[in-house]
């Protein structure tokens, strides 16, 4: 697991939570890119769950949403906003590149805050697109949650709680 270095306290969660010994390592990167924190856990029961949750090598194109019981839709969208979205001033944006998954993420955010969300294409990049006017989404995602990026949830609670 590699999380900007800025995001120690996510990796910390995840650290205690699966009551890991490991040492986190530094990736330097170069140019003005953020080093990132690394948490390299070996388990092949871990591998063998999220195999049976569609979490593969290589997924980027090809991950499918995951089947869950409905009460976790909302965690495991927030996690992937923490993940591959941003959240600004006018605009929070979920970027990947499988529509398949982001097509399941739009019906479930629909489902349950009643916001249609836009997916542009720019070659083979999806975007889930939400604006102001869909900030009933992110208090679905951020309200009341125990554990997200703070630096996500800090953007949340400064453009858009209380809206």
């Amino acid at each position: 697991i590699a999380l900007s270095e800025r995001d120690v306290d996510i990796l910390e969660k995840t650290k205690s939570a699966l009551k890991s010994e490991a040492p986190f390592s530094v990736k330097k990167k170069t140019g003005n890119q953020q080093n990132l924190l690394v948490l390299c856990i070996c388990s092949k029961k871990l591998v063998g769950d999220l195999n049976l949750l569609g979490i593969k090598q290589n997924k980027t194109f090809s991950i499918e949403y995951p089947s869950i019981p409905e009460s976790l839709d909302r965690h495991f969208i927030r996690g992937l906003y923490d993940g591959d979205g941003h959240i600004g001033e006018r605009q929070f944006v979920l970027t990947g590149g499988s529509l398949s998954l982001l097509e399941t993420v739009q019906q479930k955010i629909q489902k349950n805050t009643q916001q249609f969300l836009a997916i542009p294409e720019n070659n083979n990049n999806y975007r889930l697109c939400g604006y102001k006017k869909d900030h009933p989404v992110l208090k679905w995602l951020y309200e009341d949650n125990r554990i997200s990026l703070n630096r996500k949830n800090e953007s949340y609670n400064l453009h858009y709680k209380n809206k």
